[in-house]
């Protein structure tokens, strides 16, 4: 393709140079300056630009468009701003003037957009330097999550239905600060969620931990009346639950649990077809709403294998389902009836019902991808040391003086607001405690309306940075440990990080370098690792649009 190369089209466009001079300004200069520069010339290029060419259709009589210019002021405010963003996109549109009309010049028109874009750009600048010194971004759902977990060892679903309404999105991000609005509902849902933390941090009786075990002969309903039959035989060790593609079991539901982190032992095989998919054991959590734990299966039906993961289950009914989420046939398909246990093996003809679905070829290879479950085990609720350690001394104890009341009150706050506290703060919070030990109550439930005043109070679920009508050009160290924190860990700063800002030292930058090197080799950094490319890469997305079943019936997202 020949290209023009002769010193003419190798010049710079006048228009583009105007413009990257208007870009020079702005950023050099002070935008008040820089504003009142751009309002002269837009009076002196733009309105008999539009006197000429404009006015004639867009008045108080026509208002072609129900769009008048007529009245439309200089002033680039919030609304104004908006008619001459779109006044800007009909010039550039080549919607006005009409084709009828006497047409100007390109340059012409070329530079009055050049000059409605400057005065744009300047007058969101000045707006700028209108606004308070204050800034508030609220906490991300996975940020409170992950802060609530650091300060009290306690997980709060904050994603579970009913629980928090979901973040906005921008560009794939949930971590927008000027996204993140506050609506009354949200304050109602802060205020339950305090509430349940504080419960499961302080609760009435400490839940014990205890194993629950269900073998695949107690999973389904349909033989475990026939225990000791099936023992009598020796057949005990040789029942497993079989899973068909897109098969869901529930006989495997651990009951009613107390709220915390389980450990879950699943043993289990498969069988498959050496060229197709693998079984997909997945847990779902109808009353979270969401997935547990998913993985493939590779292990022979004759070598089966234990797989152990945790997972945090809320109070009540857990309602887990565990299935086979490979697509495939099901074996209710050929008679209306599925076959949900396994005696010995598969090559065992005495192993399936004549009626069955055939699993193997005329080879004995099998057909379909089947998961195979012998046992399902729910060890919980478990509690670390670790955790226990996050909550030692926010509760005194019951003989305790108004001065230790006030000193755990202190250091909770602190944490909790990652900043110093001022002494009429805690004793707002401490009034509360006295007004529950005046009425009878014990230290723990005397203490629990403070604890959850700190939870609800804006200073935790807001990130605040500066002060009101005071200009701060840079952070202060409390308010940079705290954007550290919740940039690579998603919480808030823990005490070495705390420590540091009290005394001034990530002012030095070669403290800052070392804490930020000391956070991202903290395990809470994997968070950001997990968190962070979802978001960037907007990874929630995939699977929207999978192809069409009957066309792919193998396609496995």
């Amino acid at each position: 393709m020949n290209r023009d190369t002769s010193p003419e089209r190798l010049k710079p466009e006048p228009i583009m140079i105007r413009s990257s001079v208007w870009i020079l300004l702005l950023t050099l200069f002070p935008s008040l300056v820089v504003a009142a520069l751009v309002r002269s010339e837009f009076d002196r290029i733009v309105r008999p630009f539009l006197t000429e060419h404009c006015l004639d259709c867009h008045n108080a009589d026509t208002a072609e468009g129900e769009f008048r210019l007529d009245t439309l002021p200089s002033r680039f405010d919030t609304v104004n701003a908006a008619l001459w963003a779109e006044a800007l996109g009909r010039i550039n549109a080549g919607e006005t003037p009409p084709k009828e009309m006497p047409r100007p010049e390109a340059a012409e028109i070329a530079t009055v957009a050049d000059r409605i874009a400057a005065s744009l750009h300047a007058s969101r600048l000045e707006r700028m330097t209108e606004r308070s010194g204050m800034r508030h971004d609220r906490l991300s759902r996975e940020e409170y999550e992950h802060a609530v977990f650091d300060l009290l060892g306690v997980r709060y679903d904050t994603q579970a239905p009913g629980a928090f309404s979901p973040d906005p999105i921008w560009h794939g991000f949930e971590r927008i600060g000027s996204e993140l609005s506050l609506a009354p509902a949200h304050l109602e849902k802060s205020l339950a969620a305090a509430e349940t933390i504080i419960g499961r941090a302080f609760p009435e009786a400490t839940p014990q931990e205890r194993t629950r075990s269900r073998d695949a002969i107690a999973i389904h309903w349909n033989i475990s009346s026939r225990r000791a039959e099936i023992e009598n035989a020796g057949l005990a060790d040789d029942v497993r639950v079989v899973l068909w593609p897109g098969e869901r079991l529930t006989g495997a539901n651990p009951g009613a649990l107390d709220a915390g982190r389980y450990r879950v032992r699943v043993t289990l095989s498969g069988v498959f077809p050496a060229e197709g998919p693998r079984p997909h054991l997945t847990v779902f959590s109808k009353t979270a709403g969401r997935m547990l734990f998913e993985a493939d299966v590779d292990a022979p039906e004759t070598e089966p294998t234990t797989l152990e993961f945790e997972v945090w289950l809320p109070d009540g009914n857990a309602a887990v389902a565990i299935c086979n989420e490979v697509p495939g046939p099901h074996n209710k398909g050929r008679s209306g009836r599925s076959s949900d246990f396994l005696f010995t093996t598969l090559a065992d003809p005495s192993s399936r019902a004549p009626w069955q679905r055939k699993l193997s070829d005329d080879d004995g290879h099998p057909l379909y991808p089947l998961l195979l479950i012998d046992r399902v085990e729910w060890s919980g609720p478990i509690v670390t040391d670790a955790d226990r350690a996050k909550r030692s001394g926010v509760i005194p104890p019951d003989e305790a003086d108004r001065e230790a009341i006030r000193h755990s009150l202190a250091r909770f706050a602190s944490r909790a607001w990652r900043r110093v506290v001022a002494p009429a703060e805690v004793e707002s919070l401490v009034r509360l405690v006295d007004a529950g030990l005046s009425s009878g109550q014990m230290m723990r439930e005397a203490m629990r309306p403070a604890l959850v005043a700190t939870l609800v109070s804006h200073e935790f679920t807001y990130l605040s940075f500066g002060k009101p009508g005071v200009f701060q050009p840079e952070l202060t160290d409390e308010g940079l440990a705290a954007r550290l924190s919740f940039f690579l860990w998603s919480s808030v700063p823990d005490a070495e990080l705390s420590e540091a800002a009290r005394h001034g030292r990530l002012s030095n930058p070669s403290e800052r370098l070392r804490q930020v090197r000391r956070l991202l080799d903290d395990p809470k950094a994997g968070r950001f690792a997990r968190s962070f490319p979802i978001q960037w890469l907007q990874l929630q997305q995939l699977g929207q649009f999978p192809p069409d079943e009957m066309l792919y019936p193998d396609y496995d997202v």
